[in-house]
């Protein structure tokens, strides 16, 4: 951690350790899982949590205040001012301070003088967006993913090549580009690694797309065949580099109904394969619920896996089982 904070000018003034305009927008911009927000007071999931504890933080209990930049995690005790978070993000190689102030300036004073006239914080992160324009050329700045990367996730580099999936050589952390279906348009990417994950830009509308499709549609798979419907677009990789196609991904656990329509659009059958967990279930039942009498719809069995989380963790024989034994919407009990 020291190593990490050396570049960390101390002292508690504006200019030592300033606060930017829009700390929802930065938080984002470093790669932070924000989960709610208030007036005042911006919760998200602590991104020390697991270097500090050797665990995910699955009970968020870290906020940030959303004048000051102050934050604290109440469970492993990652605390600090604004400055410190940005360093700890963005790593040793990065100046925090100057970071942070480039984007204070204006947009702080615009935002002190909203919020007499009322206006929540909200509604203040519609006023900047400090994430990069995208398109096609952006994905130039990146190259195919390590062997070293690939091995770790049981991924191939055919399958990463064929997905066109990619790996940010400067934070180590993969690309997976977010396209408009049947357009193939750029609308962004998603980027991530252990210690991050964001979306660029942060407003794309990746719940009208599908990872995935336009290769199952280029497949022209038999009437039988399903499509495997997963969270995250490297476990459609994992899927492929297993031996099994037909993978997409909703890009995380939410499913839109434009996304299901794009489903039922484009197959006769739907195999849910969701991660083992509450968000997981909890979307498992609004598919049975909403979609099991207008497409044929299983579900991917965790029966002989019942600790690990999603396909990401199984071996190629603990994917093929888990498939083979999928069950049907009529049998869930979810």
């Amino acid at each position: 951690m020291a190593r990490r904070r050396s570049s960390i000018k101390r002292g508690w003034d504006m200019f030592e350790n300033p606060v930017p305009g829009n700390v929802y927008a930065c938080m984002e911009e470093l790669g932070i899982e924000i989960l709610s927000v208030s007036d005042d007071e911006i919760v998200g999931k602590c991104p020390a949590h697991l270097e500090r504890t050797g665990k995910v933080d699955r009970h968020p209990s870290w906020s940030v205040n959303a004048e000051t930049g102050v934050h604290n995690c109440f469970s492993c005790g990652f605390s600090g001012n604004f400055v410190g978070l940005a360093a700890y993000c963005l790593g040793p190689d990065q100046d925090a301070v100057d970071w942070v102030r480039k984007r204070g300036g204006v947009e702080r004073a615009k935002r002190v003088l909203d919020k007499h006239r009322g206006v929540t914080i909200n509604e203040l992160t519609h006023h900047e967006d400090t994430t990069l324009n995208v398109n096609e050329a952006s994905l130039a700045l990146f190259v195919p993913p390590p062997i070293e990367a690939l091995e770790s996730r049981g991924l191939t580099p055919e399958s990463a090549e064929y997905y066109g999936v990619l790996w940010d050589d400067e934070s180590g952390s993969w690309i997976t580009p977010v396209r408009a279906p049947y357009s193939d348009r750029l609308l962004g990417w998603q980027q991530k690694n252990e210690r991050f994950f964001r979306n660029r830009p942060k407003d794309m509308e990746k719940s009208k797309a599908l990872f995935g499709l336009a290769e199952w549609i280029a497949e022209s798979p038999e009437p039988e065949a399903a499509m495997v419907l997963v969270e995250s677009p490297l476990d459609v990789l994992r899927l492929h580099s297993a031996g099994i196609h037909g993978g997409v991904s909703s890009y995380g656990a939410e499913v839109s109904d434009e996304q299901m329509r794009l489903i039922i659009s484009e197959s006769d059958r739907l195999l849910v394969a969701m991660d083992n967990d509450k968000a997981g279930i909890i979307t498992n039942k609004k598919l049975k619920q909403h979609y099991a009498h207008r497409i044929r719809m299983t579900f991917l069995s965790y029966d002989h896996c019942p600790d690990l989380k999603d396909i990401g963790d199984m071996t190629d024989v603990q994917i093929h089982k888990a498939v083979n034994e999928s069950f049907s919407s009529v049998l869930a009990s979810f």
